[in-house]
């Protein structure tokens, strides 16, 4: 995009990166043979026009700057695209070590906030087929752990995890991952209500779903507080109106070497600046995926900001997410 002469006006169009699911390369391959089977397209472009340099020049002063503000704003849209590309990776694959993985449980609602149901921490340890945790009751911090059966609930509730580990040959740059299958709850409490006609309410099942995310210690502290670091976010399918949810799903975190953790994500970096970020600097651009917001723009701003790619990057000029998933 750089390198196309003049500001175009591109409404409508679209950017899907695509790529052949079914090619394994193998690990010493050079990239080159990689993007053989990688594909870039811009489409749909049903109202935008491919504008030459010549055109450009003769256009009066108005319909130039109407140009340059959409071409900026595509610009942006893509960059903000390869950000976070990068984010997801940096994530998700520069962790040496992970210690053990916080599952947090919702409640979805389409007109307010989804509710937290409970959390718990599973260490990563093989298990050896399934096995039964208690889940904690939302308090401040989780810092009480108290259960749903000292609350005049009744039995606790208990989810049901097994992990396993995958080790990884020596020419790779993993060292091994770690596979959490969940597979279910034994029961949740309804927290829904519908209010009926008649003044009588009648109790709704819940919309539950799991969020999945692997911790670099085994710290109690809670992930909504944390605004840096590693911490990839994977989540469930929402199964509906069931306070039995069996999801049966399985989330995989790997491990890297030390020796090539960041050895892709600052190659990447380096392709609009000869400029090599710090490790600091990484850690403020790619925040969890679950940070949204202001914290979201203001690390998407420092990027921008670094590669001065755009002088005065204004994010409002376009959509940032309102929520931050990895499925």
């Amino acid at each position: 995009l750089q390198e196309i002469p003049v500001p175009q006006k591109w409404i409508g169009a679209s950017t899907a990166i695509c790529f052949d699911c079914g090619y394994l390369p193998g690990r010493k391959d050079e990239l080159a043979n990689y993007l053989k089977n990688v594909r870039l397209f811009l489409f749909d472009w049903g109202r935008s026009e491919l504008l030459t340099p010549e055109a450009y020049n003769e256009m009066s002063a108005a319909d130039q700057a109407d140009r340059k503000s959409f071409w900026g704003d595509f610009q942006m849209g893509v960059l903000k695209l390869w950000h976070e590309v990068l984010r997801l990776y940096y994530q998700r694959y520069t962790s040496p070590e992970w210690k053990m993985a916080r599952i947090r449980m919702f409640d979805y609602d389409s007109l307010s906030s989804d509710d937290m149901i409970g959390q718990l921490d599973v260490p990563l340890e093989e298990t050896n087929g399934p096995k039964e945790f208690p889940v904690l009751v939302p308090s401040a911090d989780f810092k009480e752990k108290q259960l749903y059966n000292k609350l005049g609930f009744g039995d606790a509730i208990n989810i049901q995890v097994s992990v396993t580990k995958r080790t990884y040959p020596k020419e790779s740059k993993f060292s091994c991952a770690w596979r959490l299958q969940v597979l279910g709850v034994n029961k949740i409490p309804n927290m829904d209500w519908i209010k009926k006609v008649m003044s009588l309410e009648q109790k709704k099942k819940s919309d539950a779903y799991v969020c999945v995310t692997p911790q670099q210690s085994t710290s109690h502290r809670t992930v909504e507080s944390s605004k840096v670091g590693q911490l990839p976010t994977d989540r469930s399918r929402c199964i509906m109106n069931n306070n039995h949810p069996q999801w049966n799903e399985t989330f995989e975190f790997c491990e890297v070497k030390s020796s090539t953790a960041m050895t892709d994500v600052l190659a990447s970096c380096e392709l609009l600046s000869d400029n090599s970020p710090t490790e600091e600097q990484l850690m403020q651009w790619f925040l969890p995926q679950d940070v949204a917001g202001k914290d979201e723009e203001e690390a998407f701003k420092k990027f921008c900001s670094f590669y001065e790619v755009f002088p005065n990057p204004e994010i409002s000029s376009f959509r940032l997410r309102s929520k931050s998933t990895t499925n």
